[in-house]
C-alpha cells in the first residue's frame, strides 16, 4: 500500500464519530467510506469463518477428538494454526 493510500485510510478511521462506538455500526460506517459492500464484506468473511472450523472440525475427528477434548489456549492454538 502507498503511502498516499494508507493516510487516506487512517483519515478514514481517524473520522468515525462517537456517535458509532457500537462495533458494527464502525464496520459498516467504515465498509461504506471504503467503498465496500458491507453484506458481501460480511457473507465473505463468515464464509471465512465456516470453512476454517470445519477445517478444524475434519483435524480434530482425525485425530478422534472433539472440540471439547481442549481446553481454551488449545482451542486458540488450534484455531491460529488452522488456515
Amino acid at each position: 500500500m502507498n503511502e498516499q493510500a494508507r493516510l487516506r485510510l487512517e483519515a478514514r478511521l481517524a473520522s468515525v464519530t462517537p456517535s458509532h462506538q457500537y462495533p458494527l455500526g464502525v464496520t459498516m460506517s467504515l465498509a461504506r467510506r471504503m467503498k465496500v459492500n458491507p453484506e458481501d464484506a460480511l457473507r465473505v468473511a463468515g464464509q471465512r469463518f465456516r470453512d476454517r472450523f470445519a477445517a478444524m472440525q475434519s483435524q480434530l475427528a482425525e485425530e478422534g477428538k472433539s472440540f471439547r477434548d481442549l481446553d481454551a489456549s488449545q482451542l486458540t492454538e488450534r484455531w491460529d494454526r488452522t488456515h
